[in-house]
């Protein structure tokens, strides 16, 4: 599996040659003959960083004769960066030469497996930095008549659409790279439709581009077109991740009769408009979304208000999770975190200043309904509005109302953990936060517009472990004198010692900030002490 072809580099013929010599070397020390010697009777083989040249495939039949699963980790992007940098070999140079390399074993190694194990092969699973199959493993492919899981990235011509269409003992199939990031649009997912009504795909998995990661500003992508799959009616799990569900989306889906699980990542109810286009936004009429008869289970990361409550669940409805994917969970510092949770569609206002639609209650009484007794998060409850990306806070509806209304809808949902995005909220607002969620174990206020002095309101949280601030100089505004927040903060933190020790943690933007703030908790710390309130109390700084 040696290396003979030179990289492209202007650099003399002396580098030139240097750069070959690591090359070959290099691949002979990486040849699968070492991983197969002396085998010949394997079934399940995954090759990861290898090259799949003529020569690999050949060893790997030879070990494997009745290959039933084979998975190819980054085998075709091959490379030998890290230590090319040892030797003084520019490391784009060697990750571009080596993904060519990688694509032609790909296109020469790979078809002769599966023309030879045609007849065992069952799974193939080629992971998401693999470029579209050339189309000699295309055709390969589509003499796979027994294969039951592919997993690949989404085809391109016709003549690898066809090849999936065309394979009837199919169970389970993932499309890598399907959904579109920043600068790529999402695949055409039109060939599925071609699939028999009566066909064995049971399992569908829909993927994002590879360094698709969700920003705020993904509430303003269009939704996916579902409509290919509305003829699946064989499947019983779907995942469309990183996908925008919409009405039209969900009307789609409901034909899915076998359907037990959906994953979707947003699901979307007002074709939201960017700042410079905000105009006339008017009230939508009432919504009403079906759902597929059978799911049980229904999986989302964020879900619009009115999304939720348009929605009509059936019988089998068990469980609406909302909650970040297993691979988002790493993040401490919550602004970094992505958002999971409820929004609002905001109206717009000046540049600071927006606010939530008439009937935000109603909204939020509906989403309840549903989600009561079914709700699964693992990640504190975020509400979150549409303008959240923007610079400002959100107002509740047109006094006296404020953000009551909705606040008031939470109660039968029982919550212990909360966090609160972008709104600005009043005493009245607190007032009815606490009478709302009264076991509140954990509570965020993000980049929130807070009425300091209404904070003792917070003392009647008595089962209060966790308070998070992260706002915009919330504590150092030069209107905000020392003797306005030392009272407050005073009044939230002094309690009785049945009451569990509190963490306060406050998101600083600056040593000065972090200096008004130390100043102010010592003082509250020796106050306490005074008035005999023996609870324990400890305050967190964070950069």
């Amino acid at each position: 599996m040696a290396l003979q072809e030179s990289l492209a580099v202007a650099s003399g013929p002396k580098k030139q040659a240097r750069i070959t010599r690591f090359l070959t070397a290099f691949a002979q020390r990486e040849r699968l003959l070492s991983l197969f010697g002396g085998c010949r009777s394997l079934t399940h083989v995954t090759l990861t960083d290898k090259l799949l040249t003529p020569g690999a495939a050949r060893e790997l039949l030879a070990a494997a004769p009745g290959l039933s699963h084979l998975a190819l980790e980054r085998s075709w992007t091959w490379r030998a960066s890290g230590a090319a940098e040892c030797e003084g070999v520019p490391r784009d140079a060697v990750v571009a030469d080596s993904k060519r390399l990688g694509a032609e074993a790909l296109a020469s190694g790979l078809p002769l497996v599966l023309h030879e194990r045609t007849a065992s092969l069952t799974s193939l699973r080629i992971n998401w930095r693999c470029p579209e199959l050339p189309e000699a493993a295309t055709d390969a492919l589509a003499g796979c008549i027994r294969l039951q899981h592919l997993e690949i990235g989404p085809p391109q011509s016709s003549t690898g659409q066809a090849a999936i269409v065309g394979l009837t003992d199919l169970c389970s199939l993932t499309l890598h790279n399907a959904l579109g990031g920043r600068e790529k649009v999402a695949a055409d997912l039109g060939f599925l439709s071609a699939l028999s009504a009566a066909s064995c795909l049971t399992q569908l998995s829909v993927r994002p581009v590879s360094y698709w990661m969700w920003s705020p500003e993904d509430l303003e992508r269009a939704p996916l077109d579902v409509a290919a799959l509305s003829g699946l009616c064989s499947l019983v799990e779907l995942s469309l991740e990183g996908a925008v569900l919409d009405g039209e989306g969900m009307r789609c889906l409901a034909s899915l009769t076998a359907l037990t699980l959906l994953e979707a990542h947003t699901l979307r109810a007002t074709d939201l408009i960017s700042l410079p286009e905000l105009a006339e936004v008017r009230q939508p009429a009432p919504l009403s979304w079906p759902m597929p008869p059978a799911l049980r289970h229904l999986s989302l990361v964020l879900a619009e208000v009115a999304a939720l409550a348009a929605l009509r669940p059936p019988q089998s409805l068990e469980v609406v999770e909302i909650d970040l994917p297993d691979d988002q969970k790493v993040c401490e510092d919550i602004s970094s975190c992505g958002f999971t949770g409820f929004f609002f569609h905001t109206l717009p206002g000046n540049h600071e200043q927006h606010r939530l639609p008439a009937g935000s209650g109603l909204a939020m009484r509906g989403a309840v309904t549903l989600l009561t007794d079914r709700l699964q998060s693992g990640a504190p409850l975020c509400v979150c509005t549409s303008a959240s990306q923007l610079v400002g806070f959100v107002e509740g509806e047109a006094d006296p109302v404020g953000h009551t209304g909705w606040l008031a809808e939470l109660r039968p949902m029982g919550l212990t953990s909360l966090r609160l995005d972008s709104l600005a909220l009043d005493a009245a607002d607190l007032v009815q936060l606490v009478a709302s969620v009264p076991d509140l174990e954990d509570l965020t206020f993000y980049n929130c517009d807070l009425t300091i002095g209404a904070l003792p309101v917070l003392h009647r949280l008595t089962h209060l472990r966790r308070l998070e601030f992260y706002g915009p100089y919330l504590w150092s505004d030069p209107e905000v004198q020392p003797d306005l927040v030392r009272g407050p903060l005073l009044g939230l933190c002094a309690a009785d010692s049945w009451r569990p020790e509190l963490e306060l943690v406050f998101n600083v933007h600056d040593t000065a900030e972090q200096e008004t703030l130390e100043g102010t908790m010592a003082w509250v710390k020796r106050q306490m002490q005074l008035l005999g309130s023996r609870r324990r109390m400890k305050a967190l700084f964070r950069a």
